[in-house]
C-alpha cells in the first residue's frame, strides 16, 4: 500500500485524494498533512514542503515528491493515462510544469477540478475546504 499525503484545505488536493482512494482503496491510503507532520518529519520533509508538493510513500517505505509522486499515485490507481506521464517528452515537460501548478493550485477554479475528476469534494467551495477545527 502507498500513502498519499495531501493538503486537506485545497479543493484540488482533497478531491484528488478522495478520488484516488475511491479508485483503489486497498492500494492507496490518504493522510492529511496536518495529521502526518511527525511521519513526514522522519523523512526530512517540512510542513511547508509537504503543503507545496505532493508526497507519496511507496510500498518500500521510500518517499516520492512532486511529479515522481504523481506518477506513482496515478500508476497505483491504474488511471488510463498514467503511462503518458512516463513518455520522455511528457515526463520532462510535466517535471518542469508541476512546481508552478503546485504553488498555484489553490487558484484552480472548482469547475476545472470538476472537469478533471467529475466532482469537487463536497465540503470544498470558494477555493478552500472546511476542515476539522479550522
Amino acid at each position: 500500500m502507498i500513502t498519499m499525503y495531501y493538503d486537506d484545505t485545497c479543493p484540488v488536493c482533497r478531491t484528488e485524494a478522495l478520488h484516488m482512494v475511491e479508485k483503489k482503496p486497498d492500494a492507496i491510503r490518504i493522510m492529511a498533512i496536518d495529521d502526518a507532520r511527525d511521519e513526514l518529519a522522519k523523512f526530512g520533509i517540512s510542513e511547508n514542503e509537504a503543503m507545496t508538493y505532493l508526497c507519496v510513500q511507496d510500498k518500500q517505505g521510500n518517499m516520492q515528491k512532486g511529479m515522481d509522486a504523481v506518477r506513482l499515485l496515478y500508476k497505483t490507481a491504474q488511471l488510463p493515462f498514467a503511462t503518458v506521464f512516463e513518455w520522455p517528452v511528457v515526463k520532462q515537460a510535466s517535471d518542469m510544469i508541476y512546481p508552478i501548478f503546485a504553488r498555484h493550485r489553490n487558484r484552480v477554479p472548482n469547475w476545472m477540478t470538476q472537469l478533471a475528476y467529475g466532482k469537487v469534494a463536497a465540503d470544498c467551495k470558494d477555493g478552500m475546504c472546511k476542515t476539522r477545527g479550522k
